[in-house]
């Protein structure tokens, strides 16, 4: 009996011993982090799309991964992009379409992950402006940012309702005065994301009416870097989406109390947006068909003097997320 119970302990160890070696050997190790940290600078869309880097911030993931990040805050991704073209940023967030935008006339940025999938660009019409149904759209000045992911999906909107861009009069307007035009009545309708939708739909004398306009279609937030710091650090991309993909696997129920928190968000305006993300940290093989779509879009509708489509596989830096999480990874390359 004694040696039965004696084999039985001893397999077990073997077991256990054996799963160790494995998990150590079988998975891909960052090196070990050492004083002092790494300085990254980094500039994020001010919103829930940027939800894991304020996961990540408020868990102390960063620090954890020997990264000291300094974040600046942004209303759009545009100007988020625009930071690293202007030295004054290694990391940012923003809408794939930026991405695809840049795409056509530069190439000094590295895509490296998606971070959240999300449903929340709404068309928004003024009642007094006579806007009731989705073809009083058609004449109308509709407020829209340009070069962002709203300039698309208002074409896409207005093709799925038997409308052209022609048949209405775009107004570009920066985020921060979207809500202020619509107010005015400087514009009858706005093509624009969360939280201004509701900021909208909340100013006292605004009626307002408003579709989603998207259909079917999500869109992903992403993560790009400098190419200098792509070329020059490839272990701070490594530990800073480690960060992420850390922050990705918090409970969702933490997760949404730290964005409502950073970002100062009303439980109400929580439950509204909360379903509507999708905090994954990914390269999928959808993101490089909807970058391909959205460049064919701007070619045939001559938001670009381009006539060649970017190659996207030359614009996304595999080997952070490849170290950092594997399995995220499924593009073909």
């Amino acid at each position: 009996m004694k040696k039965t119970i004696v084999l039985v302990v001893v397999i077990i160890l073997v077991v256990v011993a054996g799963f160790s070696v494995w998990q150590f050997f079988g998975q891909k190790q960052l090196p070990q982090v050492t004083a002092p940290l790494d300085s990254v600078r980094l500039s994020a869309y001010l919103g829930e799309f940027s939800g894991l880097i304020w996961v990540a911030e408020n868990k102390g993931y960063f620090k954890d991964n020997g990264l000291d990040v300094k974040i600046t805050e942004r209303q759009s991704g545009v100007d988020a992009l625009n930071d690293i073209f202007a030295g004054n940023a290694d990391i940012s967030t923003q809408a794939e379409f930026v991405a695809v935008s840049q795409s056509f006339k530069r190439n000094d940025f590295k895509i490296l992950a998606s971070i959240d999938s999300i449903s929340a660009i709404y068309m928004v019409g003024l009642k007094d402006h006579n806007i009731n149904q989705i073809r009083d759209l058609k004449g109308k000045k509709i407020g829209v940012t340009q070069n962002s992911q709203a300039q698309f999906f208002l074409g896409k909107f207005l093709v799925d309702n038997n409308l052209k861009l022609s048949d209405v009069q775009i107004v570009y307007l920066k985020p921060a005065d979207m809500v202020a035009g619509m107010e005015a009545g400087s514009i009858d309708a706005a093509v624009t994301w969360q939280p201004l939708v509701s900021q909208i739909e909340d100013k006292p004398g605004i009626s307002a009416i408003k579709w989603l306009a998207q259909s079917n279609r999500q869109f992903s937030f992403l993560l790009t870097a400098s190419n200098d710091l792509v070329k020059n650090k490839p272990q701070v991309v490594e530990r800073f989406l480690k960060a992420l993909v850390q922050a990705e696997n918090v409970s969702d129920a933490e997760k949404e109390k730290i964005i409502k928190t950073r970002l100062k968000y009303q439980d109400a305006y929580m439950q509204k947006i909360w379903p509507n993300n999708v905090y994954l940290v990914t390269l999928n093989q959808g993101l490089l068909t909807l970058m391909k779509d959205e460049a064919q879009w701007m070619m045939e509708n001559k938001i670009t003097d381009s006539k060649a489509m970017p190659n996207f596989l030359d614009y996304v830096y595999f080997n952070g997320l490849e170290t950092a999480d594997p399995g995220a990874v499924t593009i073909v390359h």
